[in-house]
C-alpha cells in the first residue's frame, strides 16, 4: 500500500524532480588544510612566458575561447543557497538615478522641468516714505542747516521698513488686489482670510480665564508634545483627539503627515506630577467675549469665535482694488509669492537709483523750506540757506578773510582743522579763548549767509563759483556747451565730501548764540534718522 501511494505521488511531481540526483564531483575535495606557506612575492622568482595550451598560443590563455560564451562574459558557477530573487530589486541603476540608452546614467538637466506659474496681471510697486519720519528729518535738516545729499536721505527711508509704504497697483482692472487694513497686499482672497482672525482677535473680542471645579477620574498617563513641552491629556480623556488635531495643524501640517507626528512628536509620560500638572491646566478654561456688539455675545471655544468673527466682522474688513497701500513690513511677510517676488525687485532697483523716493520725498523738503543745488559731480543735496558765492572784491573783516581763504585753499576742511590753521597749535591757552569764540561768530556769519557750506560729516567748502567752468573728469569738455551760470545749478566734477554721520559734529568751534545741532528738534521714534553722508552721487 505504501509502494503504491509513492508512485502515485510521483506523478503529480515536475520533471527534474523525478531524475536519479547526479553524484556531486565535488564531493571527496576537502579544501585548503592551511599548511602552504605564503610566500613573500619579493622572493618569487621571474616567471616566464606560459606554455602554448591546447592548440592555444603560447603565453595565452590555457583554456581558449569559448565558443558558447560571448568574449568577456565571465562564467559564474552556483551560488550556495541558490540564486537570490530578482522580483525585489529595483530597476535602474544601482548607485542611484535612471539610466539611458547604453547604461550611461541620464543627465538630470535634460529632464524637463516644471513651468513656473506667472502671475494673474503685472504688478507696479512704488515704496513712499511714512510721512511722520518724512516730516521729521525736514524738520531736522532745517534745525541742523547742514547740507545734505538728497537720494542719500531716500536710501536712509529705503533701509528700514518702518520708514517707508509701499503702493502696488495691478495692471488689470479684472484682476483686483485684496487687502485688510494696511497688512499684506495679494491675488488670494482665501490669503488674507486665512490670518485675519489671529491679527484683528484683541480688536474684536476680549479674552477670560475662569477656573471650574477640579476634573474628577484616575488617569495613569498624560500625552505631551516633545518638542514645546504642551500636555494634550490622557489618551482615553474626550478632549485629547481635539487637541491632538489642533497640535498638529497649528505646527506640523507642513513638516509632516499625521501618523509621523503621532510617531515622533508625542510621547505618554505615567507621572504622578505631570497627570497634576494636566488636572490643574485643564481646570482653566478661556471664553471669548464681542466688544463691538451693543449685547456681548459670549463663546466658550475659540474656534467657535473665529467662525463668528468669518461670518459678522470679515466681509467688511477686506479691501479690494487695483491699486493699495500697505506698510514696508507687510510687503515682506506676504504670503503671494507674485506680490513678495515683485516687491524685492522693485526694492533692489529702487535702492540703486532711488528717483521714486526722491519725487515723493520733494513735497516734505519744499513745505519745510529747504533750498535744492547741485555741488561736485552734480550731486544734489538740500539745505535750509541756498549757497551763494560771496561777491569778488568786497571788504569782510580779518577774521572773515581769514576763513574765507583757508576753506578755499583746503576744500573739505573741518571745524578743528580750520582752528589749528587760523589760530594755530596754541589754540587752547586761555589767552586764545576771545579769539575763537570771535572765529566761531565769523563762520557762523558765513554759514546763515550762505557763503560758506557746512556739509552732513561737518567738512567746510565755499559754494561753486557760477563763471568758472567744471574740470573735465576724464573726457575732454565739450567746447560747444557752455558754463552753467546759476549758482544752484553749477557742475562742478571733483571729490564729494567724506561719509560720517550728522552726530559727528565737532563742537571745537561751538558759537553760544547759535543754536546746537538737533538741540531743538523733538521727533517721534520713526524720524529719528541719521542724516547721510554727502557722498552719495545722484
Amino acid at each position: 500500500m505504501s509502494d503504491f501511494s509513492d508512485e502515485f505521488d510521483l506523478k503529480f511531481l515536475p520533471a527534474w524532480l523525478k531524475e536519479t540526483p547526479a553524484k556531486n564531483p565535488y564531493a571527496d575535495y576537502e579544501g585548503d588544510t592551511g599548511d602552504r606557506l605564503r610566500r613573500d612575492r619579493d622572493d618569487r622568482s621571474p616567471r616566464g612566458p606560459r606554455p602554448a595550451g591546447r592548440g592555444g598560443p603560447p603565453g595565452g590563455d590555457r583554456r581558449g575561447p569559448r565558443p558558447d560564451r560571448p568574449p568577456g562574459d565571465r562564467a559564474r558557477g552556483p551560488r550556495p543557497g541558490g540564486d537570490r530573487p530578482r522580483g525585489d530589486r529595483p530597476q535602474g541603476d544601482r548607485r542611484g538615478g535612471d539610466r539611458g540608452p547604453g547604461g550611461r546614467p541620464q543627465d538630470r538637466r535634460d529632464a524637463p522641468r516644471p513651468l513656473r506659474e506667472t502671475a494673474p496681471a503685472q504688478l507696479k510697486i512704488e515704496f513712499l516714505p511714512e510721512p511722520i519720519a518724512a516730516a521729521g528729518i525736514a524738520k531736522q535738516i532745517h534745525a541742523s542747516g547742514r547740507a545734505c545729499a538728497v537720494f542719500g536721505t531716500a536710501k536712509l527711508f529705503l533701509d528700514r521698513p518702518e520708514r517707508h509704504l509701499v503702493r502696488v497697483t495691478s495692471s488689470d482692472p479684472a484682476v483686483p488686489l485684496f487687502q485688510i487694513g494696511d497688512g499684506p497686499v495679494s491675488f488670494d482672497r482665501g490669503i488674507i482670510e486665512r490670518n485675519a482672525f489671529l491679527h484683528a482677535r484683541d480688536q474684536y473680542y476680549s479674552s477670560e480665564t475662569v477656573q471650574s471645579e477640579p476634573i474628577k477620574g484616575n488617569f495613569t498617563n498624560v500625552a505631551r508634545c516633545r518638542a514645546s513641552g504642551t500636555l494634550l491629556g490622557p489618551t482615553n480623556h474626550h478632549g485629547y483627539q481635539p487637541a491632538l488635531r489642533k497640535l498638529y495643524e497649528e505646527r506640523f501640517s507642513r513638516q509632516m503627515s499625521f501618523p509621523q507626528f503621532q510617531q515622533y512628536e508625542i510621547d505618554v509620560v505615567a507621572d504622578e506630577q505631570t497627570v497634576a500638572d494636566w488636572k490643574e491646566q485643564a481646570r482653566s478654561s478661556t471664553t471669548y467675549t464681542t466688544t463691538q456688539e451693543a449685547e456681548p455675545v459670549t463663546f466658550k471655544t475659540l474656534f467657535d469665535a473665529e467662525q463668528h468673527f468669518k461670518k459678522t466682522y470679515l466681509p467688511q474688513l477686506v479691501k479690494t482694488g487695483t491699486t493699495l497701500e500697505c506698510s514696508g513690513h507687510a510687503s515682506r511677510v506676504t504670503a503671494d509669492r507674485h506680490v513678495a517676488g515683485a516687491a524685492r525687485a522693485a526694492w533692489e532697483a529702487e535702492g540703486r537709483f532711488p528717483q521714486g523716493l526722491v519725487s515723493a520725498l520733494c513735497p516734505y523738503f519744499n513745505e519745510a523750506g529747504l533750498a535744492f543745488f547741485k555741488h561736485r559731480k552734480r550731486t544734489l543735496f538740500v539745505c535750509a540757506i541756498k549757497p551763494q558765492r560771496h561777491p569778488l572784491g568786497q571788504a569782510f573783516s580779518d577774521g572773515i578773510s581769514s576763513i574765507l581763504g583757508t576753506v578755499e585753499l583746503s576744500p573739505r576742511i573741518k571745524r578743528p582743522q580750520l582752528a589749528a590753521k587760523i589760530l594755530g597749535e596754541a589754540q587752547d591757552t586761555p589767552e586764545f579763548s576771545a579769539r575763537k569764540a570771535q572765529l566761531a561768530s565769523d563762520l557762523h556769519y558765513l554759514l546763515q549767509v550762505g557763503h560758506v557750506i557746512e556739509f552732513s560729516d561737518g567738512s567746510l567748502e565755499l559754494p561753486l563759483d557760477p563763471k568758472a567752468r567744471p574740470e573735465p573728469e576724464q573726457k575732454p569738455a565739450r567746447k560747444d556747451k557752455p558754463a552753467a551760470a546759476t549758482a544752484s545749478g553749477t557742475e562742478e566734477e571733483s571729490a564729494a565730501p567724506a561719509e560720517t554721520g550728522l552726530a559727528t559734529s565737532d563742537q571745537a568751534l561751538a558759537d553760544p548764540a547759535a543754536p546746537e545741532l538737533m538741540s531743538d528738534v523733538e521727533l517721534p521714534p520713526e524720524a529719528e534718522l541719521e542724516l547721510p553722508p554727502p557722498s552719495v552721487v545722484s
